[in-house]
């Protein structure tokens, strides 16, 4: 268990229990329970571009043994600035993610890491 895990784990952050959901499913890889938060016609936008969001969770996060530290929240918890690290030994990138939800499903993600790595 990494210490993104050990925080996502604290019951409030994100306060938003499904975004909450979203990243636990993130942090133990779990692609099932992921996709089961979504939505079946839910839209990924990643740096301003729209994503299909099966193969962008896949490519970007789940292969790579993806980790998200969940920084500060806003909205609720349907905004959150967290640090992603892509597996072991990667740099971390501080980004902001925001979340729509459709009858606590993720209809909407947009995610932004512009902010830097190791931030």
């Amino acid at each position: 268990m990494t210490d993104a895990d050990i925080r996502l784990d604290r019951p409030s952050r994100p306060s938003n229990p499904v975004v909450r959901a979203f990243f636990q499913a993130v942090n133990t890889g779990d692609r099932t329970a992921l996709l089961a938060l979504l939505t079946s016609d839910a839209v990924l936008v990643s740096d301003g571009e729209e994503r299909e969001v099966e193969p962008w969770l896949d490519r970007e996060v789940l292969d790579m043994g993806g980790h998200v530290e969940v920084v500060e929240e806003e909205a609720g918890g349907l905004a959150v600035t967290a640090r992603f690290r892509a597996g072991e030994g990667a740099e971390p990138v501080t980004g902001r993610w925001a979340f729509e939800l459709r009858k606590d499903r993720v209809s909407r993600v947009e995610t932004d890491g512009t902010t830097g790595p190791g931030t």
